[in-house]
Formats: C-alpha cells, sequence, structure tokens
C-alpha cells in the first residue's frame, strides 16, 4: 500500500542531525534563521516549534484592537477557529474559488466593515499568490502557508508582501523541520522577538538541524516535485477530473484531486490498487457548522480527495499512482 505518509529523509539531513548530536553546541536555529533570512531577503524571520504558536502570539498582541472582526476562510480548520474566537474577536467566514480553494477578492471586500481587523489567508495544498486588490483593502493580512516554503518555475521562492506570514515547516512539506513553523514579520508594530526565543515557544536545534540541509537543496528538490505534479495533473485529465488550477508555484503536502461526485467510489478504487487516499477538509469549519452558506466551499470539502505525493517515490511508484490516477472510475 502506498501510504499518504511518506518522510523524506536523505543521508544528509541524517547527518545533519547526527553532528549537531556529537558536538551538542551547534547552534542549529540560529543556522536555519539566518539561511531563511538570506533566502527571503528580510531581517525579521523566527523559528517557533508550531503553526498555532505565532498565531497566538499574534492575536495576543492586537488584543487592544477596537475592531473585532477578521476574515477567515469557510475552509479554515476549526482549532484555527477556536483560537481566534478564544482571543476575543469574530472570525467571518467567506466562501472561496472552486478554481484554487481560497477566498476570491469579491467575497473578501463583501465583508469589510468598520469593524474589521483584517484576513487570515489560509492555504493548504496549493500556494495562491494574492491578487494585488487585496493589499488595497483596509485590513491587515496575515498568510498561513501550511503548503510551505514554495517556489515558481525559475526556482524563485514565493514571497509575499502580507503584513505577517506563518510558514509551516511540518514532514510534508519540502523545506521541513519535522514539526515548526517559520515566521515573517513585517509589521514594525509586532515585536515577537522575545517570545521566539522561549523554550515553550521556540524550534528546537534538533528539529532545526533537519532543515538546513534541506533549505540548501531547494531547487533540486523542487525540481524534482514539478515533474511529479506534472504527471499527476496530466493523468487526472484522462480521467476526466481535475485539481487546483496551476498558479506557476509549487509546494509539496498531498495531491488535491477534485471529484465529480461522491469520493467513496473513488477511494474504493484507490484502495483496491494499493494506493492510499483521504478526505480533504474533514474538521473545517464548512463541516462543523452548518448554518454556513458558502456552496463552494461545501462542495470542495465533499468532493476532494488527497493523493500522497513524495519526494521518497520511486519512478515505479510514480507510475503506478500516474495509472491509477488515469483510470479512476
Amino acid at each position: 500500500m502506498i501510504s499518504l505518509k511518506n518522510n523524506y529523509i536523505r543521508r544528509k539531513e541524517m547527518d545533519s542531525v547526527l553532528t549537531f548530536m556529537v558536538e551538542g553546541s551547534r547552534d542549529a536555529v540560529s543556522e536555519l534563521q539566518k539561511s531563511f533570512k538570506n533566502y527571503f531577503n528580510h531581517e525579521s524571520i523566527f523559528l517557533f516549534k508550531n503553526v498555532e504558536i505565532p498565531i497566538r502570539l499574534y492575536l495576543q498582541q492586537i488584543k487592544d484592537s477596537v475592531k473585532k472582526e477578521i476574515i477567515v476562510s469557510a475552509l479554515l480548520p476549526f482549532n484555527l477557529y477556536n483560537i481566534i474566537y478564544l482571543a476575543g474577536f469574530t472570525p467571518v467566514a467567506v466562501d472561496v474559488s472552486l478554481e484554487t480553494g481560497i477566498p476570491t477578492y469579491e467575497n473578501v471586500a463583501s465583508k469589510c466593515n468598520g469593524n474589521t481587523y483584517g484576513f487570515f489567508n489560509y492555504q493548504d495544498y496549493i500556494t495562491v499568490p494574492l491578487d494585488d486588490r487585496f493589499y488595497e483593502l483596509d485590513l491587515k493580512i496575515i498568510d498561513i502557508y501550511m503548503t510551505g516554503i514554495a517556489a515558481d518555475s525559475e526556482n524563485s521562492i514565493f514571497k509575499s508582501p502580507s503584513d505577517f506570514q506563518i510558514y509551516s515547516l511540518n514532514s510534508e512539506n519540502i523545506v521541513s523541520t519535522y514539526g515548526g513553523s517559520l515566521v515573517i514579520n513585517s509589521s514594525a508594530k509586532l515585536d515577537i522577538n522575545m517570545e521566539s526565543k522561549l523554550p515553550d515557544y521556540s524550534l528546537s536545534d534538533l528539529n532545526a538541524s533537519f532543515g538546513i540541509t534541506l533549505l540548501s537543496d531547494y531547487i533540486i528538490l523542487f525540481d524534482k516535485l514539478k515533474k511529479i505534479q506534472t504527471i499527476y495533473r496530466n493523468s487526472v485529465i484522462k480521467s476526466e477530473y481535475h485539481t487546483y488550477q496551476d498558479t506557476g508555484y509549487y509546494s509539496s503536502s498531498y495531491f488535491p484531486l477534485i471529484l465529480k461526485k461522491g469520493l467513496k467510489d473513488v477511494q474504493q478504487y484507490c484502495k483496491r490498487n494499493g494506493l492510499e487516499s483521504k478526505k480533504a477538509y474533514e474538521n473545517s469549519i464548512i463541516t462543523l457548522k452548518q448554518n454556513l452558506k458558502c456552496k463552494n466551499a461545501k462542495y470542495l470539502s465533499s468532493r476532494t480527495l488527497l493523493i500522497p505525493i513524495s519526494l521518497s517515490f520511486n519512478n515505479e511508484t510514480i507510475k503506478l499512482i500516474s495509472k491509477i490516477l488515469s483510470t479512476l472510475p
């Protein structure tokens, strides 16, 4: 069975971890942080042990804002919805685009009012640059990229102009610390430098040592990922299904397959042929709050199947998955 969980650990990463364990005094967090600063050409970069911590820190620092509404995607995970709510803000869910799975400019703009503080731009399966018009709205934009670090066809790392950016460094992503997050703080009014060094919040040196070699080889890794994603896309077309639009940026996690009918038949077909899959958006707002009228989000939450994609796959595995995707019922 081809599993959904396929951690990509090379000898290089293991050597980096062993070096840290043997030397002991190696400051891997500072080393990785410095590398990220060079790649993003930004000084205000921090590393945390998960994605939730910087979200909580951000909300804590803006708790005195008189504006209390934050616009979010109807596909936002419910645990993040709760973090916003418990911080004293009101999450306002909006519908998404069927082509990208993220809110459109029109949907976000329609919810802006005098009480709107910002927009949480949560992206989980593809990296989508926001329409320039988003930045003309009177609100703060907080990016949450569960897709992790992304790169385009020229191997240029994706850079967002938003006020506060969070990139997942989980095991599903190419540049990974096997749990953790990268934060780019472009807001001069927010200071998280002290918090980033607290033991309960900061990324460990052991985790950071995984990311050092992965980041240094990102061009090679993204090139391989692009080839796999292209094969998947071409195979899906043969089955007359589709996936999210090609935005020009490549990131790893899962490959989202959007179906024309229910998931059960296709999921069983994949299983019979040795391919594990799972339903997307299972714990999102739209699946848990029945009163939301967001038809596109509802459609995607009931018709999106996640297919494993990993740099650990050899050619034989990729060919098998390609064959399954091109012959779906």
